[in-house]
């Protein structure tokens, strides 16, 4: 039955299809066991057929970008993972200030790409190591100073699809983006249609140059990691904060430990699981939670 439920996932699919594929080959956390299936659906047609095949089957899917803010679990997980990584999603097309970008295109491609068009708005997005399907999702962005700067504020329109396979235009005014979050958990982001607008590539460059600073001044060069494990819990107090005064900068389960770079960073030092991470996030949940009577909550999504 087992080979069977693959033998027609391999048909239907176009695209590359890998079964029991290790997940930390995938997780810039180098953690992970091995899912079920992996997929790399060829087009939007073919990402339907797939979806449509899990849906009657009631097997559970994930989508995956470069896996930079996931914690995959350890052992075997059940599923099918989706990673968007065909050309298909990686097209860029420009028109006046606008531009489309595939789901699978990454952030620092996406910058350099209006660079080129000499197109500015989006700079604050280089160095987040992830594709624009995960970017919106979570609305990524950075705060500086009392403001904060997510790439919900450009988007126009999302293409997406839902889990009964079916593709739609989803308009910003439907489009609700909130401090790492969207109303988009219910779909798979195949694109977006972004508005920036025009400046020189010396003010682009400049820009970008500043971000790279302000970059490695918050969070330096650290190991295997995911980013920033939990999320602010409110406008002006950072996690990364309450950690370290909390005393656990440097805290550590085995072998995750709490970057002393960068509080709210845990890296893998060598051979951590996912077990291992869960139990350093309890333990700093727990202790901050003594220490300030504040709860933070996870901004990694876990998976497995």
């Amino acid at each position: 039955m087992q080979m069977n439920w693959r033998n027609k996932l391999k048909q239907l699919s176009k695209g590359s299809v890998r079964f029991k594929e290790p997940l930390k080959r995938h997780s810039t956390f180098k953690i992970g066991g091995r899912i079920e299936a992996w997929i790399e659906p060829k087009d939007t047609d073919d990402l339907s057929n797939i979806v449509k095949f899990a849906r009657l089957r009631r097997i559970s899917i994930f989508v995956i970008g470069k896996g930079s803010n996931v914690l995959f679990r350890d052992g075997p997980i059940k599923g099918i993972i989706l990673n968007l990584n065909s050309d298909y999603f990686k097209r860029i097309q420009f028109r006046n200030n606008f531009i489309k970008v595939g789901a699978g295109i990454t952030l620092n491609r996406l910058v350099d790409c209006a660079r080129q068009k000499n197109l500015a708005g989006c700079e604050y997005l280089f160095g987040i190591p992830g594709t624009i399907g995960g970017a919106l999702m979570m609305n990524a962005g950075i705060s500086r100073g009392s403001r904060l700067y997510n790439i919900g504020q450009l988007v126009e329109n999302v293409e997406a699809m839902d889990y009964r396979g079916n593709i739609r235009i989803i308009e910003k005014d439907n489009l609700r983006f909130a401090y790492r979050s969207s109303n988009l958990g219910r779909c798979i982001i195949s694109s977006a249609t972004l508005k920036l607008k025009r400046a020189t590539k010396r003010q682009i460059e400049h820009n970008i140059a500043r971000i790279r600073r302000l970059r490695a001044a918050a969070y330096g060069n650290p190991p295997a990691s995911i980013g920033c494990i939990f999320k602010n819990p409110r406008k002006g107090l950072s996690a990364g904060y309450l950690i370290e005064k909390s005393g656990l900068k440097g805290a550590r389960v085995a072998d995750a430990r709490v970057w002393k770079g960068h509080a709210n960073f845990i890296v893998n030092r060598s051979n951590a699981t996912a077990a291992n991470v869960i139990g350093l996030m309890s333990l700093i949940k727990t202790r901050v939670k003594k220490e300030f009577a504040i709860t933070l909550e996870p901004e990694v999504k876990i998976v497995g």
